[in-house]
């Protein structure tokens, strides 16, 4: 299986008494979406499944992805939205085969600690709009390299 966990894009302060579930996206924000979706158009030909948060930042980045991808099933997960890493292990196992090339948008510190188990603790930093590429074999058991990439720093190998 082909996993990318995409963090949502830059989010929105400019109406601080709302929620942090109603935050949008700020101006950054839905800037940096056409270069996350060419990201994930340079790595995978085609996505079976897009699962996010219910979160409102969360969503605007997952219709981006969609917009992209729209042979790919779009499916909200309100259990995505404040999961610690255990959780999102469980949502991964209950989804583990709705398709072959799943995107996971979600929020920190949840994708950020995901990776760095994966990793044994050697990610520094997860931003906002980042995205890892990870593949699985049928055991759950990583396979080949995990790719990083951020829209300032671009992509490359973590292991």
């Amino acid at each position: 299986m082909e996993l990318i966990l995409l963090r949502h894009a830059k989010s929105s302060w400019e109406e601080p008494y709302q929620s942090d579930w109603h935050r949008g996206l700020n101006p950054r924000g839905v800037k940096t979406l056409p270069k996350v979706v060419a990201q994930l158009q340079a790595w995978l030909p085609g996505v079976d499944r897009i699962l996010t948060s219910d979160a409102c930042r969360a969503q605007l980045t997952a219709e981006a992805v969609a917009q992209a991808f729209p042979q790919a099933r779009l499916e909200t997960l309100p259990e995505l939205y404040g999961a610690d890493s255990g959780a999102f292990k469980v949502l991964l196992e209950r989804y583990w085969c709705e398709g072959e090339v799943q995107v996971w948008v979600g929020h920190n510190p949840t994708l950020e600690l995901m990776v760095r188990d994966w990793l044994g603790g050697c990610i520094h930093k997860f931003p906002t709009a980042a995205m890892a590429r990870v593949r699985l074999g049928s055991d759950g058991a990583i396979v080949g390299p995990i790719r990083l990439w951020t829209p300032k720093g671009g992509e490359y190998q973590l292991v």
